[in-house]
Parts: structure tokens; C-alpha cells; sequence
């Protein structure tokens, strides 16, 4: 993921969701990706490859997952997205793909994991 890339998810996020808005913006990314971890997407054209990877994210991050798995987890959500855009299967659903793969990101950054 490029730095261009991770800025305009983390610029898109900062304007896009007023209704999270709180005093501590970490609390707010965690509380998005915590909210997502039993999501995958049901976009206009199925891609079963990327649903897996989406699937074997969200069972990395069941509990409280390590900076290990978040990393992990990253990975597998951006190549999940990756296989998303192959198929123009742009749309909502997909696009949180991208951004929790950001957020993930900026949590193991933070050190906001377990060891």
C-alpha cells in the first residue's frame, strides 16, 4: 500500500465519518475496525478468492489479536482488495476493505495490540 494511498483512506475517513466523532480519535479507529471484524462484503460480482482472504482476516482478529495477526490480517485484507479492483467490484462494501487495512495498520503503529 502506498503512503498516497494510506493518506487519502485516513483523510476519507477523518471527513466521511462525523457520526464516530469523539474526543479520542484512536478509540474511534478501533472501535471501526472492532465493528468490522464479522464483515465481508457482498459486492455485484461475487469473487470467492477474495471473500476467503476477507474470512481468514476476520478469524485472525477474533479475541484480542497480537501485533502479529493485525499485521497478518493487514496483508490479507489488501490482497483481498486487490482481487476486488481486478474484477470492478467497486462499491460500499469494498471500500471497507481498503480502510481497514489502513486501520489495522495504524493500530500495530500505535502499538495499540498485544505483544
Amino acid at each position: 500500500m502506498t503512503v498516497k494511498k494510506l493518506l487519502f483512506t485516513v483523510a476519507l475517513l477523518a471527513f466521511s465519518l462525523p457520526a464516530y466523532a469523539a474526543e479520542d480519535p484512536e478509540a474511534n479507529i478501533v472501535q471501526w475496525e472492532k465493528a468490522s471484524r464479522n464483515f465481508v462484503p457482498h459486492t455485484s460480482k461475487r469473487v470467492p478468492a477474495a471473500d476467503i482472504l476477507v474470512r481468514k482476516a476476520n478469524a485472525l482478529l477474533k479475541g484480542d489479536p497480537t501485533c502479529h495477526a493485525m499485521v497478518r490480517a493487514s496483508k490479507l485484507l489488501d490482497q483481498a482488495d486487490d482481487l476486488y479492483t481486478k474484477v470492478n467490484a467497486f462499491d460500499g462494501d469494498m471500500r471497507t476493505v481498503g480502510r481497514r487495512v489502513a486501520w489495522l495498520e495504524h493500530l500495530v503503529e500505535e502499538g495499540k495490540c498485544r505483544k
